[in-house]
């Protein structure tokens, strides 16, 4: 609901700031060339490690947020059930007006 409260180190994102100047935000991967700052899953960007100034944490998520917006409440509610998040048990006995965002 809210992705960016708690973001798992496995993907928490960094800015990676060089001595020319340029800032990537993204994952962080070592590779031999260097740091690879994946910014989505088909684009990527390999900074040299002698070029990188600086890295910083972002304490934003890659993941956006609002994607629970266009959801009903019953909606939200099987999502939870199916994710494991809530006993289905459980749920069965609320109404869906009970479930809040």
């Amino acid at each position: 609901l809210f992705p960016s409260h708690v973001i798992s180190d496995q993907y928490a994102t960094k800015k990676v700031l060089t001595k020319d100047g340029d800032v990537y935000t993204g994952i962080l991967v070592k590779t031999p060339k260097g740091v690879a700052v994946r910014v989505n899953e088909n684009k990527e960007f390999v900074v040299p490690e002698d070029q990188i100034d600086q890295v910083q944490s972002s304490k934003s998520s890659v993941m956006p947020a609002g994607l629970l917006d266009s959801l009903t409440p019953s909606e939200i509610r099987d999502l939870m059930v199916y994710l494991g998040y809530v006993p289905a048990e459980k749920m069965a006995q609320e109404k869906p007006s009970a479930v809040r965002r």
